[in-house]
């Protein structure tokens, strides 16, 4: 990495490099998911996506960057933020039940209950990522789902 022209001369962003190098052995957290869900048959059907881009909105995990990495989010956009924190919970019942091995339409998050719900993810989504578009909060493309602009 030394010779390499963005690090050759700067010691401090070497440092910082290396200190991030043990995290590529790590898998993601989309593959962690991804495989857990499938391994314990956790249906997110009809759920908020936390991880799968969403082409038109944002998905919860970008939302989660946005948050933890320091970008204040307008007062406009606590409805749709609200939203997504009863999706996270429904998503994470979802996923004890299957542990449980519940049968998930004997439940209050089965996709025929929470069909009920007053919100619908995608138009929140949307809602959401226009917001961060309008107060200069999110690039108007984001380059990829998930990584913070």
């Amino acid at each position: 990495m030394q010779g390499h022209a963005l690090f050759a001369h700067d010691k401090a962003k070497r440092g910082l490099l290396y200190g991030k190098l043990g995290e590529l052995n790590r898998p993601s957290f989309k593959a962690l998911l991804q495989e857990f869900a499938a391994v314990e048959g956790v249906n997110l059907a009809g759920l908020w996506p936390v991880v799968d881009p969403t082409p038109q909105g944002l998905n919860l995990y970008q939302i989660r960057n946005h948050i933890v990495h320091g970008r204040l989010l307008p007062h406009a956009a606590a409805d749709a933020l609200i939203a997504a924190r009863d999706y996270l919970r429904w998503t994470l019942e979802r996923c004890i039940l299957a542990v449980l091995q519940w049968d998930l339409e004997k439940s209050r998050v089965s996709p025929i209950y929470l069909s009920r719900a007053t919100y619908n993810w995608g138009t929140e989504s949307q809602l959401l990522k226009k917001i961060l578009e309008a107060n200069g909060r999110l690039p108007s493309n984001p380059a990829s789902p998930g990584v913070p602009p």
